[in-house]
């Protein structure tokens, strides 16, 4: 790295080299799980964060979150992933569960015949 008020070269210790390279293979990631129809996902990627970050500036590349919220037999789904300063994709997922909503069809018909 490059010390960006005299220009010279800076060296890391062996220990911050060793935690840098030991860090870059996990992913953190939680999901919180308020009621049984909503969920909250959050991840950190210290190998993207490291690789996309730009010494000029703070940005938040590596983290991702999203949430899920599930009706019936259909989840729907959005997250957002922070590559690097204005790469930020977002995701919407829809999925459905067939199994499910055939169960449900089924439960419709028997208490209409009741």
């Amino acid at each position: 790295e490059e010390d960006a008020m005299t220009g010279d070269l800076v060296y890391p210790s062996k220990t911050a080299r060793f935690f840098d390279n030991f860090f870059r293979h996990f992913i953190i990631g939680i999901e919180i799980l308020p009621s049984k129809y909503f969920s909250l996902q959050a991840a950190f990627d210290f190998n993207r964060f490291q690789e996309m970050k730009v010494p000029q500036r703070r940005s938040i590349a590596g983290f991702s979150y999203g949430f899920i919220i599930h009706v019936h037999a259909i989840k729907i789904g959005f997250s957002r992933m922070h590559y690097a300063v204005g790469a930020v994709p977002n995701f919407i997922t829809l999925s459905f569960n067939f199994d499910e909503m055939s169960k449900l069809k089924t439960e419709k018909k028997q208490i209409q015949r009741k």
